[in-house]
């Protein structure tokens, strides 16, 4: 029964990515439910590129959680060095800017 994916599977995958849209609201995608989503696309019974495709969206999510991370590091870094007096005000206020910019594009 190749393509099909039966109600059991169906609503474990919504309720799977469900929990990590709302979990990404808060930045951080719990591994765990990560995990789950990838062992049970492994085990259903359909065709290697809808697998595949499947597993390029988890992996689109982990790659926006890196990302997320990253631009958070950098604002904490840029928040450091203001308040230690290695950047002045105005620079770093334009780089937090820019930041805000590029994280509510993502």
């Amino acid at each position: 029964m190749k393509e099909k994916i039966n109600t059991a599977d169906a609503t474990e995958i919504a309720n799977l990515l469900d929990l990590l849209e709302a979990s990404a609201e808060d930045i951080t995608l719990d591994p765990g439910v990560l995990s789950a989503l990838k062992i049970k696309i492994s085990s259903l019974d359909i065709k290697k590129n809808l697998k595949d495709n499947l597993f390029k969206r988890v992996e689109k999510l982990e790659n926006k959680q890196k990302l997320i991370k990253a631009l958070s590091n950098l604002e904490i870094t840029i928040v450091k060095k203001n308040q230690n007096g290695k950047m002045e005000d105005e620079d770093a206020q334009m780089l937090l800017n820019l930041l805000a910019q590029i994280e509510s594009v993502i």
